[in-house]
């Protein structure tokens, strides 16, 4: 019976045309997506991780602005879910650089990855 329950229940929410699932934006740059019918209303969950604009009504333009995770809802014009996602966006890891820097008491050295190359950087003793 309780299983009855809970099917009845997530067919209430979830209808058979939203669909769950994880959209990853860049931060700072703009995803386009098609949706299957036109959308009405949009909602975020967290306006300073993304932003939604409408292009068209079947399309939307989300735009990453804060790391993180939120949410995406789209309603039809009957109010019915057509789209019920999660968004995260995450910082650009191509072209990307990372230093990381040890110091001791007689020396420093430093390590940089770019891409798929890593290898150590010249190292200097302190001048004192």
């Amino acid at each position: 019976m309780f299983a009855l329950v809970c099917a009845v229940m997530a067919a209430t929410f979830f209808p058979a045309g939203a669909r769950a699932e994880i959209i990853t934006i860049v931060m700072n740059q703009a995803k386009i997506i098609k949706l299957p019918k036109p959308a009405d209303t949009i909602v975020i969950g967290n306006s300073e991780i993304a932003d939604a604009t409408v292009q068209d009504d079947d399309t939307i333009v989300l735009t990453g602005k804060g790391f993180g995770q939120t949410n995406l809802v789209v309603f039809d014009d009957d109010g019915e879910v057509i789209m019920d996602s999660q968004l995260a966006v995450a910082r650009q890891m191509d072209n990307s650089v990372r230093v990381t820097a040890r110091a001791t008491s007689r020396r420093c050295t430093a390590r940089h990855s770019a891409k798929d190359r890593s290898g150590p950087l010249p190292s200097r003793s302190p001048t004192a």
